[in-house]
């Protein structure tokens, strides 16, 4: 089935299967469940099925344009557009 973008969708990733010779590496501490009065919510449930690479170099390139610009206001003492892109980067957290 074709997606949105008009190529075929794969399969949603799975992680390989561990073997025995790798089952202690990269164990620190077991895993506590925590208690939680929720149960599981509705982003838990479906998998993702978007490109995270693709996303995450998008988000690089966004965040350099925007220190790029409040680089170049800070030199030009623009404090209106410092303030806009500070407000940016607060909201996105």
């Amino acid at each position: 089935m074709l997606g949105r973008s008009g190529y075929k969708e794969g399969s949603p990733w799975q992680a390989p299967k561990k073997d025995a010779s790798s089952a202690d590496v990269g164990v620190a501490l077991p895993k506590t469940k925590k208690k939680s009065g929720k149960g599981k919510s509705e982003s838990d449930k479906t998998p993702f099925i978007g490109d995270e690479t693709l996303a995450r170099s998008t988000r690089l390139i966004y965040d350099g344009l925007l220190f790029r610009l409040a680089k170049n206001a800070t030199h030009h003492g623009d404090a209106g557009c410092l303030w806009e892109c500070l407000k940016v980067r607060l909201k996105q957290k």
